[in-house]
């Protein structure tokens, strides 16, 4: 748990959060890209194509677009200006999916959180300024902040505490995959049928009608957000608020035509 492996790369979990070998080889080998001064790895750390998910990156004088992907505000671009344009776009696309829903429930709300999960910023550590690339991490700057389960899971509502440069000013995104999406689909269709998905442990009901997305998103799918949280909490990372019980999770639905 909290393992200091090298001066500049830092692992937060513990053996019941999984990871794979790939993705600690990811994490060491951007590491070693010139100007990195930490590399953080968090419980739902997962490989993907070049770079980590679930992970933090601070770098001194150098910038790589490469490290968060091509999911900007996951909400890439080859240049900051880009970058944050990108960022208030999706930002906007969520309020935007937020209002509808609200709308449709004739109710009324207002945004107390609103969480970016890929993204590179710009702060300053020790009077130096640095670069936060993070890649299915949330910004964790002493606001309470959400870590998502899957579907079929609880959510939770937990506050930072400790020393955020530690950490990369960074925590956990969610869960964090267990298998590839790909993997996952040939999976479910061996365990499950639709009907089966659409319904959860907890009581939830979900909304997915293309039927591959509804395979590749299957809580069966993601790592147990329960040690995920116990990781962050036992590393002095956070400390645990609230947890949510998810009662309808919406995807997509087909063109009504």
């Amino acid at each position: 748990m909290n393992t200091l492996t090298e001066t500049n790369v830092r692992l937060f979990a513990s053996a019941n959060s999984w990871i794979e070998g790939e993705a600690l080889r990811q994490l060491y080998a951007a590491a070693q890209l010139e100007g990195v001064r930490l590399a953080a790895g968090f419980p739902d750390l997962h490989p993907t194509k070049g770079s980590p998910v679930g992970a933090a990156f601070v770098t001194e004088g150098v910038i790589y677009p490469h490290l968060i992907g091509g999911d900007v505000g996951c909400g890439m671009a080859l240049f900051i200006g880009d970058h944050d344009l990108v960022l208030r776009w999706a930002k906007a696309n969520r309020a935007l999916i937020a209002r509808r829903f609200v709308e449709a429930l004739g109710a009324e709300a207002e945004c107390l959180w609103d969480g970016c999960h890929n993204s590179i910023t710009r702060r300053g550590s020790d009077g130096e300024a640095v670069w936060v690339h993070r890649k299915g991490a949330v910004a964790a700057e002493g606001e309470p902040v959400v870590i998502p389960g899957s579907r079929g899971a609880l959510s939770y509502l937990v506050k930072p505490i400790g020393d955020g440069a530690s950490h990369g000013w960074s925590l956990a995104h969610g869960a964090g995959r267990k298998w590839a999406r790909s993997e996952t689909r040939l999976r479910m269709r061996e365990r499950f049928g639709r009907k089966q998905l659409t319904q959860t442990p907890l009581g939830g009901r979900v909304i997915c009608e293309p039927r591959e997305l509804l395979y590749e998103e299957a809580p069966a799918a993601y790592k147990n957000i329960e040690d995920v949280v116990k990781d962050l909490v036992d590393a002095g990372l956070v400390s645990v608020i609230a947890t949510f019980r998810p009662l309808l999770t919406y995807k997509t639905r087909s063109p009504r035509r």
